[in-house]
């Protein structure tokens, strides 16, 4: 390919990361940490490609002194956006959005080397060089490759060893965020004059766009919990993969009086009780396990349990948790009282979706028929 070509790339790329930031706009709450690093990422992305794009330009001008700073940011642009990765993969894994302390120090570690190495090379020419005005690799451009690859096994690893914390529908395009600009740093490598990382890393930032839309899709604005359509899917998904030995439990929860909250203070504070219930939820339960609004004031909750012993043990967690929780509603402290009704999926005796929901709800209002 010509270098017109390359530009032409680079400038196409550009205008998609461009397009992603103009269609997520009114989509994605800038209060949201995950989206904030997602733009962050945008936008170190696009500045990777502006510098890619200036090398280029400057080359073919012959403009050696302004290609020096250009060739700086570009290098220095690949470290801070794996780092800005491996924090936005920490919001997708862990509750608080914090990874165990000695992965946060290891990498830390290596995006202070990859900088320090860029910046030293400036006076030693490590990694890169400009002989004559322009632009060579240095003799150890193979340690910022090293650097760059132990950043992305180090993620890649921590995406594996906490998958079960991911859903499996969003697992693919996380993992292959960082494989996809890993293959064509080493394309790049061997054949001089090839530009496909900040092209690729467009390419994976798109995955990953489309990966938040379905997340949004998937989500319910309110509280937060999965949608009725992705519990839907999650259950039948869970009864295929159903056998002896390797079940799963549901539990259907209705909060009870909800409709005199509403009738009574407001769809306000109606919404505050929702939000709330869902908060009680998230602390009863692991992170792997799936929460989702079932509709109107009901939740679903799906455990991977094996016994009834399991599940009775989740459920005394929630009866706990509720007891002590009150939610003030105009100045008035009240209990939050909720009914509650559990099954474990008999893969011997398989019945349908519709037909295990009905199950859970019977025993959710039996319970509240109890009070």
């Amino acid at each position: 390919m010509q270098i017109t070509d390359w530009l032409s790339l680079d400038v196409f790329s550009l205008l998609i990361l461009i397009l992603i930031f103009l269609s997520s706009r009114h989509s994605f709450d800038y209060r949201s940490p995950q989206h904030r690093l997602f733009y962050i990422m945008l936008a170190i992305s696009a500045v990777n490609l502006a510098a890619d794009l200036g090398s280029r330009l400057y080359k073919q001008a012959g403009h050696g002194g302004i290609l020096v700073p250009v060739i700086v940011v570009l290098f220095l642009t690949y470290p801070v956006l794996a780092y800005v990765w491996f924090r936005y993969l920490s919001r997708q894994i862990f509750a608080d959005g914090q990874a165990p302390g000695r992965w946060q120090q290891i990498l830390i570690l290596i995006l202070f080397l990859d900088i320090a190495g860029i910046l030293a090379s400036l006076q030693t020419g490590w990694f890169f060089q400009f002989p004559g005005g322009g632009y060579q690799r240095g003799p150890y451009y193979g340690v910022a490759n090293f650097l760059a690859l132990a950043n992305i096994v180090l993620t890649e690893a921590l995406l594996v060893t906490y998958r079960q914390r991911i859903d499996k529908q969003y697992f693919t395009s996380l993992f292959l965020f960082p494989l996809i600009p890993s293959v064509c740093s080493l394309v790049q490598k061997h054949f001089w004059g090839i530009s496909l990382i900040s092209c690729s890393i467009t390419f994976a930032l798109l995955m990953v766009y489309l990966n938040l839309q379905q997340r949004l899709m998937d989500t319910d604005f309110l509280t937060g919990a999965s949608t009725r359509r992705r519990l839907d899917n999650y259950i039948e998904e869970k009864i295929r993969a159903a056998e002896p030995g390797a079940t799963f439990a549901a539990i259907m929860i209705d909060i009870d009086d909800f409709k005199q909250i509403n009738d009574q203070h407001g769809h306000l504070e109606g919404d505050r009780a929702l939000q709330h219930t869902t908060a009680i939820l998230r602390r009863c339960i692991r992170n792997e396990d799936f929460l989702a609004r079932y509709g109107g004031d009901e939740f679903c909750v799906v455990l991977d349990v094996a016994s009834r012993e399991e599940l009775e043990q989740v459920l005394q967690r929630i009866r706990t948790a509720v007891s002590h929780c009150r939610c003030r509603r105009h100045g008035d402290t009240v209990p939050v009282q909720l009914s509650l009704g559990a099954c474990l999926y008999d893969p011997e005796h398989p019945v349908s979706l519709r037909e295990f929901q009905q199950q859970i709800d019977t025993l959710m209002y039996a319970d509240k028929q109890r009070k």
